[in-house]
């Protein structure tokens, strides 16, 4: 059943507007009786039976919820330096598919962006459960800086960062067997800087992600991959 995603609370009749009514409407083109899945951030999907379709609102009657399957059972935290906003998209797209729990952008002495819109992003991950069956989309937090970033680490049962040197060393089971909060750091276009990698070195372990250098969205996607893989998410 198609799927769609909605910022208020289910469970009952309701009608529908904006950009979910339009997706329904002209560009999936859903009749009335046909059954739909809808999804608002908690544990449970939605369902429901389109009543009646008009140009500016839907109206749907609700049938049932369901507990969902999708949403991972491990919590994974990326914490990515800011790229340009169009590459971030693409991350968070990509983390939110293989189930990763948050996203936190932070600032790095190489990045060349200091700003982004983490509203939009936040919209991107939750637009992204439609897809990949999710209920509970990735958070995207607030920037942080990269001394927040590295206080933040301290709480995690592990946590690695994606670097290319001399002491990283590949990922395996037995780094996570049995953990359940677990973070990962990767660095910007042209990577951590000097000060900042001797830092880290001091709250992370450094993985490889294999020979070749990797883009910033690459390494990310590409880390937590393997990650979750070990966690049995993927």
């Amino acid at each position: 059943m198609k799927r769609f995603f909605v910022q208020e609370q289910l469970g009952y009749d309701l009608v529908m507007d904006g950009m979910e009514h339009n997706h329904l409407a002209n560009v999936l083109r859903c009749r009335v009786d046909e059954k739909i899945i809808l999804v608002c951030g908690d544990l449970f999907d939605y369902n429901y039976v389109i009543e009646d379709i008009n140009r500016d609102e839907t109206t749907l009657r609700f049938v049932s919820k369901t507990k969902n399957k999708a949403n991972p059972k491990t919590n994974l935290v990326v914490f990515q330096a800011i790229i340009k906003l169009d590459n971030l998209a693409l991350i968070v797209e990509k983390l939110n598919e293989l189930g990763v729990s948050e996203f936190v952008p932070f600032i790095s002495a190489n990045s060349n962006i200091r700003h982004i819109n983490t509203a939009k992003l936040q919209t991107i991950a939750n637009q992204s459960c439609k897809q990949c069956g999710r209920s509970v989309p990735l958070k995207v937090h607030e920037v942080h800086s990269f001394d927040e970033m590295l206080e933040e680490l301290g709480a995690f049962e592990n946590a690695f960062y994606a670097d290319r040197g001399e002491k990283s060393r590949a990922i395996g089971f037995n780094d996570l067997n049995g953990t359940a909060y677990n973070a990962i750091v990767v660095g910007p276009e042209g990577g951590l800087g000097l000060d900042e990698n001797l830092r880290l070195a001091t709250e992370a372990t450094p993985i490889t992600l294999g020979k070749r250098t990797l883009r910033a969205e690459t390494a990310a996607i590409t880390a937590a991959t393997i990650v979750l893989h070990y966690l049995g998410e993927v």
